[in-house]
């Protein structure tokens, strides 16, 4: 295992169990270099953007560590739509960046369903942009730029709508 990586026991938006993550040690992160919409790459083995969702074990729930807390009926919302239908939700301990890509999508459609703030939203989507871009996928990491730069101009233009109603 690299030693970039460190677990860490943390508990889950929805189910409430813990279980262990994966995280990366940040202070031995070095950035080789930085594009212009912020996406840095990195001189080490390991890549923290495949570490930054965390996939429930028990439940399936993918999320970050921004995510808000579940209310009762949000989290009814996410069993009803997402748990009980989700499968192969397991991960490999160590990422590559199709696991990457995987939670990504996942943490997208659970950001959805709970209602999480735009801007959450947002910054998944340029992040899978990002992972996109690593694979020079041009194709999927346009469409997810645009999604991202679309959601982006509506946290800009009228705030959180979620956020301020």
């Amino acid at each position: 295992m690299s030693n970039l990586l460190y677990d860490k026991e943390i508990k889950c938006l929805l189910c409430d169990e813990k279980f262990i993550v994966q995280m990366i040690r940040n202070s031995k992160l070095a950035v080789s270099k930085r594009d212009t919409d912020f996406c840095n790459y990195y001189t080490n083995e390991e890549n923290p953007y495949f570490y930054e969702i965390w996939v429930c074990p028990h439940c399936g729930f993918a999320f970050t560590a921004s995510f808000k807390p579940l209310k009762p009926a949000q989290k009814e919302v996410v069993y009803h739509e997402y748990s009980k239908r989700a499968t192969n939700t397991k991960l490999k301990k160590e990422r590559d960046i199709e696991d990457a890509i995987y939670a990504f999508k996942l943490a997208l459609i659970c950001a959805g369903l709970s209602g999480q703030e735009n801007v959450i939203i947002a910054s998944l989507l340029l992040r899978l942009a990002w992972l996109y871009r690593f694979q020079d996928n041009k194709e999927e990491e346009e469409k997810y730029l645009a999604k991202a730069a679309e959601a982006f101009q509506v946290v800009y233009e009228k705030g959180d709508p979620l956020k301020n109603p």
